[in-house]
């Protein structure tokens, strides 16, 4: 045990015991692992997955085992901020006894949100995580153990999340806290551990200058209430204030302004639910003309063939999700050509 610790302080040139001690209990859950087992570690590009990353390259470094049932993923929203894209990428080409693999998913984010017609995602129903995100990772993960870099400390919500994990989200929120079973090695870490990690990693364990790298595009990242989530660059979920004091997301506040104004529009109700379902095609194809598409394509953030494969979904009434029957469509618009200012007063909804 001691060993260990001269170890890990030698190779990070750090002095500083608890966290050392913290870093070794990562290592030990590594040590714990069935090695005829394959491993899928998760990366997001953010300070909890490189401190994951960390514990993993100092675990290969002192045990010097055999890793080659692990694999490091990133899936691509292909909408991540320009900075994300750079750690990427300096993550890719100074890594050399792993290599960092590209998920894509099946379809961008703007073909589910105008070409099928999800609701604009919000805290509660984060749909573009698990399609952009937790998806693409299960199609190729085939069984292997997802090892994430989620701790205590960043909020009360998160934590008591995690606490009872194995019960699932409760809260109906994606992200990370999606992965109901998983391996947690820096579970008690607090974010003043995750930071002080890559600190000492900064020319040790990884390449030189990736603790300004990474910080920088958390300039907006703390508050009174912990640690923001990084996020894409119109993100639907946070603030469009936090969005505006990004210092690279700013720029697409335009965007997501057309975002607010759909996750206004009408909505034709589930047909599984019967409850608010997916948002009225009418209001997309308006929505769709007034998205400053030219933008989102000279950034490389859309496609040509995405736009025209859009606007080819949208001609059609029924661009709708896989459950929506043509007959329950064709009832709903007309129950939506129906409604009047006056359909929510009392009296006409005991009329109906």
């Amino acid at each position: 045990m001691s060993n260990d610790l001269e170890t890990i302080s030698s190779i990070l040139k750090c002095e500083d015991k608890p966290l050392l001690e913290k870093v070794l209990d990562a290592i030990t859950v590594f040590d714990s692992l069935d090695l005829s087992e394959k491993y899928h570690l998760a990366f997001s590009g953010g300070k909890d997955s490189h401190a994951l990353l960390i514990v993993f390259l100092l675990w290969q470094r002192i045990r010097d085992v055999e890793t080659h049932n692990f694999r490091l993923f990133f899936a691509d929203t292909l909408i991540e901020t320009r900075l994300l894209y750079e750690l990427i990428s300096a993550i890719q080409n100074s890594l050399n006894t792993i290599s960092l693999e590209i998920l894509y998913s099946e379809q961008s984010y703007w073909f589910y949100q105008f070409a099928i017609g999800y609701p604009v995602p919000n805290w509660k129903n984060r749909w573009c995580t698990y399609y952009l995100k937790i998806k693409p990772q299960d199609r190729v993960k085939k069984g292997g153990m997802v090892i994430t870099g989620r701790h205590y400390g960043e909020s009360f919500a998160r934590d008591s999340r995690l606490r009872s994990k194995e019960k699932g989200c409760s809260t109906g929120e994606c992200g990370i806290d999606k992965i109901k079973s998983s391996i947690d090695p820096i579970i008690n870490f607090r974010n003043c551990d995750v930071w002080d990690l890559i600190f000492y990693a900064d020319e040790t364990i990884l390449y030189k200058g990736v603790f300004n790298a990474l910080t920088a595009t958390y300039n907006n990242a703390t508050d009174e209430k912990g640690s923001l989530r990084m996020g894409c660059i119109m993100c639907p979920v946070v603030s469009v204030n936090t969005l505006k004091a990004d210092l690279f997301r700013h720029s697409f506040v335009g965007i997501r302004d057309i975002l607010e104004e759909l996750r206004n529009s009408k909505r034709i109700n589930s047909a599984r639910t019967k409850k608010k379902g997916a948002i009225y095609i009418g209001d997309r194809r308006i929505m769709w003309q007034k998205l400053n598409k030219e933008l989102l394509l000279g950034l490389g953030y859309i496609t040509q063939s995405e736009i025209e494969l859009i606007s080819e979904c949208l001609e059609s009434d029924y661009s709708y999700p896989k459950t929506y029957t043509r007959e329950w469509i064709d009832s709903e618009h007309q129950r939506l050509a129906r409604q009047t200012i006056y359909t929510d007063l009392p009296l006409f909804k005991y009329a109906e």
